[in-house]
């Protein structure tokens, strides 16, 4: 083989390497940060649907919300091994610290109570023991002129959580923001985006087994 053949090989073996770094790595790279979006929008699933159960024992609060949501949470957070470790206890309060610390975060984590609504309250609304309150028991078929719901309907707590989530894979972190930015114009979202995380969504809807209150959903 001469000298010529060589160098032509030589380049054919470049230009290969040059295609793996520059398309299977991108590549391989998105598909990681997918399976790990993918596993954070079933935590936050989760996590939604036993925050939103624990809230319907507390007349729907947001503060217990919070709480249960960041709980629900930090599984995300921390060194799982060291977290599994029954013994190792400061792995796990770092973890929950963490998580809460981004659920209190306006800018990262958006909680929306669906229903009961303020016009649920507004049909519904009692007064008991010197709290405002929708009563649990009594006549379910009559449908509220506000709301245009039963007071079933107006005893479903429902939430919605949007919460942006970290994206971890170098080149990746700045692609999918900038593809995405383009086609939102809502400021939430492109904060979201400038941090280079994305909005993932959760819903939850219970049956509510305590009285919601209108100072404890803070409508």
């Amino acid at each position: 083989m001469n000298k010529r053949q060589w160098q032509s090989q030589g380049a054919t073996l470049i230009e290969f390497l040059i295609g793996v770094v520059g398309v299977l790595l991108p590549v391989t790279l998105a598909t990681l940060q997918l399976a790990l979006l993918t596993v954070a929008r079933q935590q936050l699933n989760l996590a939604t649907h036993l925050a939103t159960r624990a809230a319907a024992l507390e007349h729907g609060s947001v503060t217990t919300l919070r709480a249960e949501l960041a709980r629900g949470l930090t599984p995300l957070y921390g060194d799982k091994r060291a977290m599994a470790d029954s013994a190792a206890v400061r792995p796990i309060i770092e973890a929950q610290a963490q998580a809460l610390a981004e659920v209190l975060r306006p800018d990262l984590t958006r909680i929306d109570i669906l229903n009961p609504t303020a016009q649920s309250f507004a049909d519904f609304e009692r007064m008991n023991n010197g709290v405002r309150e929708i009563p649990n028991g009594g006549a379910t078929g009559a449908i509220g002129a506000t709301a245009n719901q039963t007071l079933l309907e107006a005893n479903t707590l429902s939430v919605r959580v949007t919460y942006c989530a970290r994206l971890t894979m170098p080149l990746v972190d700045r692609f999918i923001p900038a593809l995405l930015a383009p086609w939102t114009s809502d400021a939430r979202v492109l904060a979201c985006y400038a941090a280079r995380r994305v909005p993932i969504v959760a819903r939850a809807i219970v049956p509510m087994h305590s009285t919601p209150r209108r100072a404890a959903m803070q409508l």
